[in-house]
């Protein structure tokens, strides 16, 4: 059993490697990598340790991230107030540029409105001549 786990260990690394880019395998068809069981033992424990290192810093990456979330204000982020370089003068000069626009297309969609209205009510030439 523990034969099969250094196997499969040592295989993830091969492949770990050759993804990589890195062609230095020694190993042979049968899975032996013609190196001594210390040294096996040693690279497969270096292995299992970068991926434990590997793990805990994406782990501790992802802790601060979600303390980001919790707490915007210890990273300087004011949730109370959005940042803008625009002044209070220039956001009411914008709002009102923007009333007098809706109220001009209000006016419009009255006025087209009133004409579809008016054309409902005309009767059609043609429905005086079908009754004939």
């Amino acid at each position: 059993m523990e034969n099969d786990r250094r196997k499969r260990l040592l295989a993830l690394k091969e492949e770990q490697k050759r993804a990589s880019g890195d062609s230095s395998s020694a190993e042979n068809g049968n899975g032996d990598s013609g190196r001594s069981k210390v040294s096996e033992g040693e690279d497969v424990n270096n292995f299992i340790k970068e991926i434990i290192e590997q793990k805990q810093a994406r782990k501790k990456q992802l802790e601060i991230v979600q303390d980001f979330f919790e707490n915007p204000g210890s990273y300087g982020v004011d949730t109370e107030m959005i940042p803008s370089s625009t002044t209070k003068k220039e956001i009411e000069e914008r709002k009102k540029e923007l009333q007098h626009k809706v109220d001009l297309l209000r006016s419009v969609l009255k006025a087209l409105e009133g004409e579809l209205q008016m054309l409902c009510r005309i009767k059609q030439p043609d429905e005086d001549d079908d009754g004939q």
